[in-house]
């Protein structure tokens, strides 16, 4: 529930906000930019928002919890002050304050963080802008959630790329359409964008499963920074969560190793044992089709 629509005079709420004014809840760094914050918790720390919290008590009852009411007090959107004799201790944010790179390295489990370091890598030293696709099975909730990529919509241009000239010159012949003898992307490429984008983009969900994501400009005055920390703190390349699924597959498929897939994909992306089946799942399929096998045989004892 977003905090606005709340109903904050209810008991259960006012325990909780009394609770948000307890010392040990002070947060590890606040985002006043992007309105976000991290608390320590009891076996993690939590990501934080107006809207949202990563704690148990949020995602079981669905109401604000104590951080977020925290997390209002330390913005300035709600006050805090009147429900204990302690002064509750508010940072000096605005919202032009720089955007922490303390709070995204804290923020993102480290799938993501390793995930982060190579879009970024892709940015500064590949120079291949700032548009990636993204495949849907790929982990990106708190990337997303802290909007340092968004996702985008296709143009012609980036449909494009998914296209042989012959697909290209059957959908200009089913318009009616002259259709250029030469057979060049140089002279295909203007002629496809200009007379049968739209066809480009309404076709390209039969040809990707992909989504075209963004990487926000509001964090391009701390790419570089942010980078360095991260080549620093997560050193090595980035291997993709189903790629690596199916290298470790090739060892076999014994239960002991099976588990031990399950927990990694769990522990480094931190998603749910659901969303790690899936894409466990997804892995299997890809290694099935490797070696032309039949995936259902790779089950791990138990599941």
């Amino acid at each position: 529930m977003d905090f606005n629509d709340a109903d904050h005079n209810n008991p259960e709420q006012i325990k909780r906000q009394k609770s948000a004014c307890d010392k040990k809840l002070t947060p590890i760094s606040i985002d006043g930019n992007l309105q976000t914050g991290v608390f320590e918790g009891s076996s993690k720390n939590y990501l934080t928002t107006l809207k949202e919290c990563e704690c148990v008590d949020f995602s079981k009852r669905r109401f604000p919890c104590k951080h977020m009411y925290r997390l209002a007090h330390e913005l300035g959107v709600y006050d805090l002050s009147s429900l204990t004799q302690t002064k509750v201790s508010t940072g000096s944010l605005k919202k032009d304050a720089p955007i922490s790179i303390d709070l995204i390295i804290k923020s993102l489990p480290r799938g993501e963080a390793r995930f982060l370091k190579y879009l970024l890598n892709q940015v500064l030293v590949q120079k291949n802008g700032v548009l990636h696709r993204i495949e849907l099975y790929t982990p990106i909730s708190a990337l997303t959630k802290l909007e340092i990529i968004k996702e985008t919509e296709d143009t012609p241009k980036t449909a494009l790329l998914f296209y042989t000239i012959n697909e290209i010159k059957e959908m200009l012949k089913s318009r009616n359409l002259p259709i250029p003898t030469a057979h060049r992307w140089k002279i295909i490429e203007p002629l496809a964008i200009e007379q049968v984008g739209d066809l480009l983009v309404q076709n390209l969900h039969k040809k990707t499963s992909s989504k075209l994501y963004e990487i926000n400009s509001l964090f391009e005055q701390i790419w570089g920074s942010l980078y360095h920390r991260l080549t620093k703190e997560y050193p090595g390349e980035y291997v993709n969560p189903v790629n690596w699924i199916r290298g470790n597959l090739m060892a076999g498929d014994s239960p002991e190793l099976l588990k031990y897939i399950y927990e990694y994909i769990q522990s480094e992306y931190a998603i749910s044992a659901t969303e790690t089946q899936a894409l466990v799942d997804i892995g299997k399929q890809a290694f099935a089709s490797m070696i032309g096998e039949d995936s259902t045989s790779l089950k791990p004892e138990g599941k």
